[in-house]
């Protein structure tokens, strides 16, 4: 989607439109967690991809804004994590976030569904794979 600021002047070096993607993960109950990990590992991981460098930071909302919310943030700030330090600290991420924004993950099992998918996505690692390179991927 291309959103244009209409009434915006257009000055040497300043952008008044932007392209604008929208993600919709629809199998994940309010207040509750989806069944498996690895699908919305998958949708994190390609929500985040599309954000390009200096694209601004991505806007993540569910429908209370806290509980489904809090969830993609970390896990999404902590898988950047496992890729640049090779450590995560949850506990203390999901501590500084709620500074921002109350009750950001907001049941137990949300809680613990964020350590299962951190370690799925480390037991598991990435698990797409390119149909042009599904005949490759067979034979290893």
């Amino acid at each position: 989607m291309l959103i244009k600021h209409t009434r915006h002047k257009k000055k040497k070096g300043v952008c008044s439109e932007r392209i604008i993607y929208q993600y919709h993960y629809t199998s994940w109950p309010d207040h509750g967690v989806p069944d498996h990990p690895l699908p919305i590992l998958s949708f994190v991981r390609k929500s985040a991809a599309a954000n390009g460098a200096g694209a601004g930071p991505i806007l993540v909302h569910c429908s209370a804004g806290v509980g489904r919310t809090g969830t993609y943030i970390v896990l999404d700030a902590m898988m950047q994590m496992m890729k640049l330090r090779g450590a995560i600290n949850v506990f203390g991420f999901l501590k500084y976030i709620r500074t921002q924004r109350n009750f950001l993950v907001q049941t137990e099992d949300q809680y613990i569904f964020v350590h299962d998918a951190l370690l799925e996505a480390l037991e598991a690692g990435e698990t797409d794979v390119r149909a042009t390179r599904l005949t490759e991927y067979l034979h290893q």
